[in-house]
């Protein structure tokens, strides 16, 4: 008698939930096909303050930065209106080269305004000292 284990070790159903672990599952193997199931995750739970921050994370991690961008014009307004999400938003474009846009970004409304400092203040001090660095270049 032919015993039949483990027939079917990963069934895939096209949620935001398995979308996400497949995303990170991908990223732990260095898959580059990772970033297609971070966005089919943002795009179906892109009311997910949660999610979506875990794959920004992700992807800003990956150094994946115009998907970010990608990711963020997928979500919420009520999401995108996130000072933290912002603060990463800011980074990729940033890293993409439009320093202006980040700028924009981070002083746009008297600045963006985390509710404990500790959530991004060295993240901000080195992104915020990053685009001065390069808005002095510009100006020469």
């Amino acid at each position: 008698m032919q015993r039949n284990i483990a027939k079917k070790s990963f069934v895939f159903d096209n949620n935001l939930y398995q979308n996400h672990l497949y995303a990170h599952i991908l990223y732990q193997l260095k898959d580059g096909n990772f970033t297609y199931f971070a966005k089919k995750a943002v795009e179906k739970g892109k009311d997910n303050y949660s999610l979506c921050e875990s794959l920004i994370i992700l992807l800003l991690n990956a150094e994946e930065y115009q998907t970010v961008i990608d990711c963020f014009g997928l979500m919420d307004e009520k999401i995108k209106s996130m000072p933290r999400l912002k603060m990463y938003l800011s980074k990729a474009y940033f890293e993409v080269g439009n320093a202006f846009q980040a700028e924009e970004i981070l002083t746009s409304n008297g600045g963006l305004k985390l509710l404990d400092f500790r959530e991004g203040d060295r993240f901000l001090d080195r992104l915020y000292r990053k685009n001065k660095n390069c808005s002095l270049w510009r100006e020469l």
